[in-house]
């Protein structure tokens, strides 16, 4: 008789714990006509609402029991969650209407959002840190728990930062302890799902973007590398020109000496072996095994080859151009 009184007061209990279980509730989170992510709440609250002096408010029930989500704006620079934290705690400070009952990091939260986001292409670098904080408003009469999340996203050449607010207030009145609504809040956080088809977007634009970011840096580059080219080809020219110009002004001058001093300056075409001379002659020979061997004339029928002694052989020299 005993065990069949047992039986029944189990399945009595069984029963009353069925009827008492929580039914949720998916709710779509739009960010400008676009369904981003998907999060739970229970089957009681309204979302999404609009609370007076709230911006953060998402979800509602009649008890006024309040659920946060929220996001900042994208940040172009690395901000400090450590510092941003402390700032926060020392402006409620002297808010006499809030009282901080403890802040801590939150690991946990962090590593499990770190793993949602590595399904985006643009935050799989990110580098993340979570904190958690437990207070009291006393001008609004609420027990509130939040969870900062502080994302720094390298891009290339640049960082991003952005943070997300979770957050549960609820009536002094209720009952529920800091702990029953850190764990009713993570249970709100880990139920924060991102949509397939805006991640396949989202990633898609990455890559698009990374594309023509990646064009661009090579049009510059090009566009760079041409500019020096045509800087160097510029130099080069008016190096050019001006060894030109030297040349030009050496053979003037050199010209010019020698015609002061009655020099001419000769070559032989054969070997190349150069020649210097007093005087003007329009024909003239050299011994090529005897330098001082020469003859100069202006008679062209003066040509030492001509019956000449065996082993002189003469060779008519050049007038050497510069």
């Amino acid at each position: 008789m005993k065990l069949k009184l047992t039986v029944i007061l189990s399945l009595c209990l069984l029963l009353n714990n069925n009827s008492i279980a929580r039914s949720d509730k998916t709710i779509a989170i739009n960010e400008g006509g676009t369904i981003t992510a998907y999060v739970t709440v229970p089957s009681d609250f309204t979302c999404p609402v609009r609370v007076e002096n709230l911006p953060t408010a998402f979800c509602k029930n009649n008890q006024d029991v309040i659920y946060h989500l929220s996001s900042s704006a994208n940040i172009p620079y690395a901000i400090s969650p450590e510092q941003y934290v402390n700032n926060l705690l020392q402006q409620w400070s002297g808010d006499s209407g809030i009282k901080v009952i403890s802040y801590y990091p939150a690991p946990q939260i962090t590593q499990y959002l770190i793993q949602r986001d590595s399904q985006l292409i643009y935050r799989s670098r990110q580098q993340m840190a979570t904190y958690t904080i437990e207070f009291e408003d006393y001008s609004r009469n609420e027990r509130s728990i939040s969870v900062l999340a502080f994302h720094v996203i390298p891009l290339r050449g640049a960082v991003m930062s952005t943070y997300d607010i979770f957050g549960l207030s609820t009536p002094m009145t209720n009952s529920k302890s800091f702990n029953q609504l850190r764990q009713q809040l993570n249970e709100f956080i880990y139920s924060y799902k991102y949509d397939t088809q805006w991640v396949q977007s989202a990633n898609a634009q990455t890559v698009q973007s990374n594309r023509n970011l990646t064009a661009r840096e090579n049009a510059f580059y090009n566009r760079q590398q041409q500019i020096h080219e045509n800087n160097m080809n510029a130099l080069d020219s008016s190096q050019s020109s001006f060894e030109r110009r030297s040349r030009l002004s050496d053979k003037s001058q050199q010209n010019w000496v020698d015609s002061t001093h009655e020099r001419q300056q000769l070559v032989d075409p054969n070997t190349g072996a150069r020649y210097e001379a007093e005087g003007y002659y329009n024909y003239n020979y050299v011994n090529p095994n005897n330098p001082n061997d020469s003859i100069r004339t202006d008679n062209p029928m003066d040509n030492p080859n001509i019956n000449t002694e065996q082993g002189r052989d003469y060779q008519q020299l050049e007038e050497y151009r510069r």
